[in-house]
């Protein structure tokens, strides 16, 4: 439990560390609303989370915070920019160094019963 927490605490602190860089003043607690919209959008299935994780970290800034529809939309998209982009460049990488195709791994995983995001 404490591990998960301070996964938790960290993932946290990285989204604020980008906010801080757009200068939206939100504080450390204010970012745990932020960051349960974005794991809201983030886990509707869409190639590269693509959409729901900007909508919905569009509407937590709007809404709940008031920062503007421009400096939400640039902080949302550099945010996802370095949440997502490496991880499914690591993916990419690992996925030609197993010498496999696209074609390949969505046939595996429509054997095991997953759909592909």
């Amino acid at each position: 439990m404490i591990l998960t927490l301070a996964a938790w605490c960290i993932i946290d602190l990285s989204i604020l560390a980008g906010l801080r860089a757009f200068e939206i003043p939100l504080d450390f607690f204010d970012v745990f609303l932020l960051v349960a919209f974005l794991a809201v959008g983030i886990a509707i299935p869409t190639p590269g989370g693509l959409g729901p994780y900007q909508a919905a970290g569009l509407f937590c800034l709007m809404t709940f915070f008031g920062v503007g529809q421009d400096l939400a939309f640039a902080a949302i998209w550099a945010q996802w920019g370095v949440a997502v982009l490496p991880v499914m460049a690591l993916g990419a990488v690992l996925i030609w160094k197993e010498g496999l195709t696209l074609g390949q791994v969505g046939r595996m995983v429509g054997r095991e019963g997953g759909t592909p995001s």
